[in-house]
């Protein structure tokens, strides 16, 4: 499958290369039995399908889908290791009863016609592992640089995880979700007796020393195209995607994602840099790391950071909609609260009454923290949801401080609703897949949906664009009119700048995966305003 950028330029090629068939003789026992045990544990008694769990399944289907309304819940098909042969040899991942019926009639002909060893060769050999490996002995060197005889339990368990959800149980791309499964297949071998209560013990301990090399992984705007890459292989199947000759028309701006990686790595800091394109919603430029080859961890899209006094905007949008103006006055003075706590300023000191536009251009803690306390802590948070933050917000005061963690994505898509006058869109990467006779499958329109005034949000970009003419924001200077807010966290742990033109919004965060300290004042206004004017010069210069 091919993927294209904005202009219609190739960014990469999603493709199948990576098989290297083996005899079942070949398989470590530990590594058959822990797919039994987590796949299929009356593998060697069914006749190709197992009725009774067909029928659990269903009715857990059932109840969660019908009853319950549960819409995160993915419908399961109790398939047998027989039945998922099936499926992977001749049947698409479509979610059917005639689909199901398909498979049930496979099974019983593929169990008529070879033995149980020869179905777990098969299986073995062509299931997908993610990251382009098909098959036990390319898994076995994908993640650990050695050959499937020679893995240990540990990793044996590991590997039968992942294929139930390639991208989200990778050991690479979710290391947490992969260690979790491994411990749950390792306990489910000891209930059936296929290790000692030890083996279990020591192998859930043993650390994940992975040896990942993979080529496929080279692509352009790696970032970007695994972050679409997991999304196609939800939503069509690994079968699809390497193999159905797909053409993916994605939002990417390839010379832009240039810039944003140029700018992120000329400046040596660790973070990530996300563009959208405020009245659309298409994601312009994703960077999620200063090197993808060090770390395949997206920080645009997983990295959970605080955004310190970037939150502040959904404060004062919060108090704009309700009666507040730049104008009105807020003593800048010392308070301690009940519980105790007593906020402080960046330069540890009081200005006394100042104006809302002078504390939001300053970012004045003590004033935000008093200006949330009069709003109202749950109106804001529902403002913050309104605008496009996705994550739990603390309903505590020190909401006004950003304490509370969010992604580079959903914050640049929060700002985005504000660029655009109050309307929300959903980011968008992918506007339209075409099979492999040019016929559209799939087809994303901008989703918008008004949320704020105009008018509040216009007197706030008003606002905003004074941090950057007199405030923390003014090395994020662009020579053109532009807003935008700085972010820093405690200790100087994580430096944000977060900014727009009417037609770009891009986010800039900066900060060290271990949480260790950028250094002494270094702030957003000082770290992450000079990253973002570089890109943002340059990506607008015509």
């Amino acid at each position: 499958s091919k993927v294209f950028d904005i202009n219609g330029k190739l960014i990469t090629e999603f493709y199948q290369e990576n098989r290297n068939p083996i005899p079942l003789s070949a398989v470590p026992t530990n590594l058959i039995n822990a797919f039994i045990a987590i796949e299929d544990s009356d593998f060697y008694e069914h006749k190709g399908i197992n009725l009774r769990r067909i029928l659990i399944t269903q009715l857990q289907n059932f109840k969660n889908l019908i009853l319950l309304s549960n819409k995160n819940f993915k419908p399961q098909g109790g398939s047998t290791i027989t039945q998922q042969l099936a499926i992977n040899t001749f049947l698409t991942r479509e979610i059917s009863l005639s689909r199901k019926l398909q498979d049930i009639l496979l099974a019983l002909q593929i169990e008529r016609n070879f033995t149980k060893e020869e179905i777990l060769e098969m299986y073995l050999n062509e299931i997908y592992f993610g990251h382009g490996a098909y098959g036990v002995q390319s898994a076995a060197q994908l993640y650990f640089g050695k050959n499937v005889q020679d893995l240990d339990l540990a990793e044996c368990a590991l590997l039968a995880g992942i294929p139930r959800g390639p991208s989200y149980y990778s050991p690479i791309l979710n290391q947490e979700n992969a260690i979790k499964r491994r411990n749950i297949i390792l306990n489910r071998m000891f209930k059936l007796g296929y290790i000692t209560k030890n083996d279990m013990e020591k192998a859930q301990q043993s650390p994940l020393k992975l040896n990942y090399n993979n080529k496929r992984d080279k692509f352009t705007a790696p970032y970007f195209s695994t972050y679409i890459l997991s999304q196609l292989l939800e939503e069509f199947g690994a079968n699809m995607v390497y193999k159905g000759g797909l053409k993916i028309y994605t939002t990417l701006d390839l010379r832009m994602q240039n810039i944003a990686e140029k700018a992120l790595q000329e400046s040596g800091y660790e973070g990530a840099i996300i563009a959208i394109e405020p009245n659309s919603g298409h994601i312009k430029a994703m960077v999620g790391g200063k090197s993808f080859e060090e770390s395949k961890f997206n920080r645009a899209t997983q990295a959970y950071r605080q955004p310190g006094s970037a939150f502040k905007p959904f404060i004062y949008l919060a108090a704009l909609e309700n009666g507040f103006t730049p104008s009105n006055i807020i003593e800048d003075s010392p308070v301690t609260f009940e519980n105790g706590w007593s906020p402080e300023n960046y330069e540890k000191e009081f200005r006394g009454p100042v104006t809302l536009r002078e504390a939001f251009e300053l970012s004045i803690n003590v004033v935000g923290v008093k200006l949330l306390e009069q709003v109202g802590i749950s109106k804001v948070i529902n403002y913050a949801h309104k605008a496009g933050i996705k994550s739990k917000l603390r309903p505590d005061l020190s909401l006004a401080l950003g304490t509370s963690e969010v992604t580079p994505l959903e914050i640049a898509s929060a700002y985005a609703t504000i660029a655009n006058l109050g309307m929300r869109v959903e980011p968008i990467s992918i506007i339209r897949i075409e099979d492999y006779n040019g016929k559209t499958i799939k087809e994303n329109v901008p989703q918008k949906k008004k949320m704020f005034k105009e008018e509040a949000c216009y007197v706030l970009i008003d606002m905003m664009k004074g941090v950057i003419t007199r405030g923390t924001g003014w090395n994020a200077q662009i020579g053109r009119p532009a807003a935008g807010k700085t972010g820093t966290t405690d200790n100087f742990v994580d430096a944000w700048f977060i900014g727009f033109t009417p037609d770009l919004v891009t986010a800039v965060y900066i900060g060290n995966d271990d949480r260790k300290p950028l250094g002494n004042k270094m702030t957003g206004g000082v770290v992450a305003a000079p990253i973002w004017a570089k890109f943002m010069k340059e990506s607008l210069k015509n």
